[in-house]
């Protein structure tokens, strides 16, 4: 065979070997899409409304069986484990994943109440025993390729900010904080003559609005430092309606953010009763009846 027709056969044989190459790599790139693991990528600020989108395809069948439903934590949070019976706060979005891979929002709601089976409802396997600041995502399989995409954002009943103890001035108690991050009262702050207000942690949320329903925990205590109430302890937050609270807790509530804890020194004439009083508030959300 001359030299020409080897050189000949063996440019044909390259390019042969090349396309083969390229078939081979565009085969073997396609199946590795076809055969991607699901993935759910969730979007959005904790707390707040989020978005889900999926990569990947879907194959919920075990044989003939579906499989259990698949639970990761998105966020671990470090705030107090939510024990039955107690405070409960969480933020829950839903989404249906159909046979197309498209994840649709159907449903956001809060749970605001006592931990208990009845109010956590389809949620209390993914609640019970988790930390609040923790995101919860569960993946609830329907048929082979659809599914229940719930997201679970648990949020804090004790602000998690970190401050100093602070000294009794201006009427303002002397607060510390116990190991639980719950504030308590280390000396009350005498008479009070006018309204005064310290944030002393300062939260970045939504502002607080004439018509909300913000979401507390509070000590209320008299001017000797006695603590007339404590919400901590009680089976579940306060909600309060900010238009008709005492003038002096509306002041205070009125704009502030989200994740603030405040100290108010407040005069009788501007609170529910006919004493000074003192409060510490944790705002923790605003309320939405949606479910």
């Amino acid at each position: 065979m001359s030299k020409a027709k080897l050189a000949l056969l063996s440019v044909a044989a390259l390019i042969l070997g090349l396309v083969m190459g390229f078939a081979a790599s565009t085969v073997e790139y396609r199946l590795s899409v076809i055969d991607a693991p699901l993935a759910v990528d969730i979007e959005g600020e904790f707390g707040a409304t989020v978005v889900a989108s999926v990569s990947g395809h879907a194959n919920f069948l075990d044989g003939d069986e579906l499989v259990e439903p698949v639970v990761t934590r998105d966020n671990a949070g470090s705030g107090r484990t939510v024990e039955e019976d107690a405070q409960v706060f969480a933020q829950v979005s839903t989404f249906h994943l159909d046979v197309t891979g498209r994840a649709n929002l159907t449903g956001e709601y809060q749970i605001v109440g006592s931990a208990t089976k009845d109010t956590l409802g389809d949620d209390v396997g993914y609640v019970l025993g988790e930390a609040e600041g923790s995101r919860i995502v569960a993946i609830e399989p329907e048929s082979e390729r659809a599914a229940t995409i719930r997201v679970i954002d648990i949020m804090p009943t004790v602000l998690p900010g970190a401050h100093d103890a602070t000294e009794a001035s201006g009427a303002l108690p002397s607060i510390a904080i116990g190991d639980d991050g719950i504030p308590t009262v280390v000396s009350g702050g005498g008479d009070v003559n006018a309204f005064v207000q310290a944030d002393i942690i300062t939260g970045t949320g939504e502002q607080i609005r004439s018509g909300d329903q913000p979401i507390i925990n509070y000590l209320l205590i008299a001017p000797d430092g006695t603590v007339v109430e404590n919400t901590w302890n009680s089976p579940q937050p306060t909600i309060l309606s900010v238009d008709d609270v005492f003038q002096g807790l509306n002041t205070a509530l009125i704009d502030t953010r989200i994740g603030s804890r405040l100290v108010l020194a407040v005069p009788a004439g501007q609170a529910q009763g006919d004493t000074d009083v003192a409060l510490v508030i944790d705002v923790l959300g605003k309320y939405s009846a949606e479910k």
